[in-house]
Formats: C-alpha cells, sequence, structure tokens
C-alpha cells in the first residue's frame, strides 16, 4: 500500500481545526499526484490498460489510454476541491489502481462542468470601485484627435530614355487567323 500522510492522523493547523487548509490541500494533492506517478510507473502498463479499457483496443486507441493514464488523470487530480481529495487519497491507498483510475475519470464530467461554472461566474468590481471613489469601473471611452498627417511631396516622374514598346497582341496583322 502506498502512503500519502506522514503519521496516522494529520496534524490540525491553528485557526483551522477541523478543515483542510488551502496549503494542507495543496500538500494533500502533490502527494497524491507523487503517489499516483509511482504507482503508474511502477505497474505493468500493458495490463493495466487492459484492466481500465478493455482487450481489443487498436493502436491509436492504445495511444490515447496511455495519454488518459498519464496526462488527463493528474490534471483531474489537479482539479478536485479540498473536500474530494481526502477521498481520492483514501481511494488510492485502498483500491488497486485499475479501480482508482475508474474512479477519477468517473469524475471527469463533473470536474470539467465546474471549471465551466466558475469561469463564466467572475466577481464583478465594480461596487468596490465606486466605494473607493473611482467611479464606474470601466475603461474611458475617448476619441483622440487624429494627427495632421504631413504633406506628400510629389515625386519627380521618371524620365524616360526610349519609347515604350508597342504590344504585341495589338497588331492586327498578328490578330488574324487567315492571311
Amino acid at each position: 500500500m502506498l502512503r500519502l500522510y506522514a503519521s496516522a492522523t494529520p496534524s490540525a493547523q491553528p485557526f483551522y481545526t477541523g478543515r483542510e487548509t488551502p496549503a494542507s490541500a495543496y500538500a494533500l494533492e502533490q502527494r497524491l499526484q507523487r503517489a499516483y506517478r509511482q504507482a503508474l510507473f511502477a505497474a505493468d502498463l500493458d495490463t493495466l490498460l487492459v484492466a481500465c479499457f478493455g482487450e481489443g483496443l487498436r493502436r491509436k486507441q492504445v495511444h490515447a489510454a496511455e495519454e488518459r493514464l498519464q496526462y488527463e488523470v493528474p490534471e483531474l487530480i489537479a482539479r478536485m476541491d479540498a473536500d474530494e481529495l481526502p477521498e481520492a487519497a483514501a481511494a488510492l491507498d485502498a483500491l488497486p489502481l485499475a479501480d482508482f483510475v475508474g474512479h477519477v475519470l468517473k469524475l471527469e464530467r463533473h470536474l470539467l462542468q465546474r471549471e465551466a461554472e466558475l469561469a463564466t461566474d467572475r466577481p464583478d468590481d465594480k461596487g468596490h470601485c465606486r466605494a473607493a471613489g473611482l467611479g464606474k469601473g470601466q475603461p474611458r471611452r475617448v476619441k483622440l484627435t487624429p494627427a495632421k498627417p504631413e504633406p506628400v511631396h510629389e515625386l519627380p516622374k521618371p524620365i524616360l530614355r526610349t519609347q515604350r514598346r508597342k504590344a504585341r497582341y495589338t497588331d492586327p496583322a498578328q490578330l488574324a487567323l487567315w492571311p
């Protein structure tokens, strides 16, 4: 079994008794990432792919499954909340690696939807700007007066030393189909 905590019970931080601090959640996430990486590289990849995704995968499907194991599962672990991290750590400690991967991939849609909601719900600073006496918190829209263009002096025309050539296709003798 993999050991995620330094002691049997993690010590409580002052002022945060009974809750995870952001720093302890980050430390738990890093330990979870490290333990997953160690377990992934210690396991036989072919056996793990068959256990997670089934048999009969083609070459592109095997490549996609390897990318899911090596890149997407750690990314999903990084997106987990402080409340979900202890549950994931317990799952990694108690379950086989293939079952842990299945557990994390089941949470994929939930984690991605939560990230999309957070991106649309951004805080608004209009109230803070007004309270600070800065007026509206929007950039000014000022029309700048255009700079006057400098006058362009006409360049002298080149002196032609020879006459221009006639275009050959305008010669009526060449345009005739028959003589």
